[in-house]
């Protein structure tokens, strides 16, 4: 039998980064629209809103139920502890919950936008002491701790809110990419400019929900992020211009997108969520990334290619 010999693999043809621009900016899709590239992508984003599903829940819960909890060992527990779920979380047999916890230290650690601006603001501060007046009065431990250190406890809360505002983000995610893959099956999503414009308009959609967060200590309803905010919503925080994602959706995706994975190409963050996002800071962005010979993930079945 004579062998066969596999024909050599062509590198991809990228147009030059020129060409991406115009491209990006006149909502023409990266991605060749194929069946074939169709069926993956929208596959790919509904496992992933499966995922964030997953990762949402957990993230409010920790947020309605971890006030302050010195030891929140039982945080990836939201749907109910018992002797099973321990054992399946002990064996790694569950979603990774911790790379929820990733995103959000590296989104608390590297800005928030607008909602860091409130949470600069005495009317959080004050929120914060009523939170730890309510939780000192049953926790002694918490007392002392707010003496030696009167920073921690406001620090925690800062923390626990910046979880629960990605939580409510993914929420939205999540709605959006499961719907897309409902809408793939039914034909109403027949190509990748129908993906980009169903995503385009779930988040227009969500531009307008709030972002509220309260919490109930010792029968005490406390807003931490209170309703009557002006302008709170995933687009906008309090700004005098419009600002894409400012609060929860930029920084999240930032940061999600630079976080470090093992076997995955990540870089520096190069757009700050506080400024406005121009064409010229979008051909940063796009200049940003590193040619396809440097992305350790390219190879030559990538749908990119």
């Amino acid at each position: 039998m004579t062998p066969t010999s596999a024909s050599p693999v062509q590198p991809p043809v990228l147009p030059d980064q020129e060409e991406l621009i115009l491209r990006l900016l006149s909502d023409t899709p990266l991605l060749k629209d194929t069946p074939d590239h169709l069926l993956q992508v929208v596959n790919v984003l509904e496992s992933y809103g499966l995922v964030l599903d997953a990762y949402s829940k957990n993230l409010v819960d920790q947020g309605e139920q971890q006030m302050l909890n010195p030891f929140p060992v039982f945080r990836f527990f939201h749907e109910g502890f018992n002797l099973k779920r321990l054992w399946t979380h002990l064996m790694g047999d569950r979603i990774n919950f911790e790379y929820a916890e990733y995103c959000q230290k590296a989104m608390f650690w590297h800005g928030t936008g607008g909602l860091d601006a409130y949470l600069d603001t005495p009317e959080f501060a004050e929120a914060c002491q009523r939170i730890i007046k309510r939780k000192s009065a049953r926790d002694p431990l918490l007392a002392l701790n707010n003496r030696l250190y009167p920073d921690f406890a406001p620090e925690a809360i800062r923390s626990l809110t910046t979880i629960y505002c990605l939580g409510l983000f993914w929420r939205v995610m999540s709605d959006i990419f499961v719907d897309l893959a409902r809408r793939y099956a039914i034909k109403e999503v027949t190509c990748v400019n129908d993906v980009v414009h169903h995503i385009r308009d779930g988040l227009v959609a969500a531009a307008g929900s709030p972002i509220e967060y309260k919490v109930t200590i010792g029968g005490e309803e406390i807003w931490v992020l209170p309703p009557r905010r002006v302008s709170r919503s995933w687009w906008m925080w309090r700004c005098p211009t419009w600002r894409p994602f400012s609060s929860a959706a930029c920084p999240s995706l930032e940061r999600c997108r630079t976080t470090p994975r093992p076997g995955r190409f990540h870089r520096t963050s190069v757009i700050s969520s506080t400024a406005p996002f121009t064409p010229t800071r979008f051909r940063a962005w796009v200049r940003a990334f590193p040619p396809a010979s440097a992305c350790r993930t390219c190879t030559a079945t990538c749908p990119r290619n």
